[in-house]
């Protein structure tokens, strides 16, 4: 936050608000998206119960994109 030294809370909050909540969201409809083919749940599942690692290292990648699409989406307005 030393980049943000001379912004108050309140501006820094606002600017988080507006993107992590879109980006949750995103997340969370295209991890909805994904669950409804039985291919994909079923990869997902198999690395949930073999390998934990993996399972979150697949969810934070899914984060990462639904961010860069949130991203994309708001510099378009």
């Amino acid at each position: 936050m030393v980049l943000l030294s001379e912004w108050n809370d309140g501006a820094v909050a606002i600017l988080l608000i507006l993107f992590l909540i879109p980006s949750a969201i995103v997340f969370l409809l295209a991890l909805m998206l994904l669950q409804i083919s039985s291919k994909t749940k079923n990869f997902l599942d198999h690395y949930k119960k073999q390998n934990a690692i993996v399972y979150y290292a697949l969810l934070l990648l899914l984060f990462a994109i639904s961010a860069l699409i949130t991203l994309g989406i708001g510099s378009l307005f």
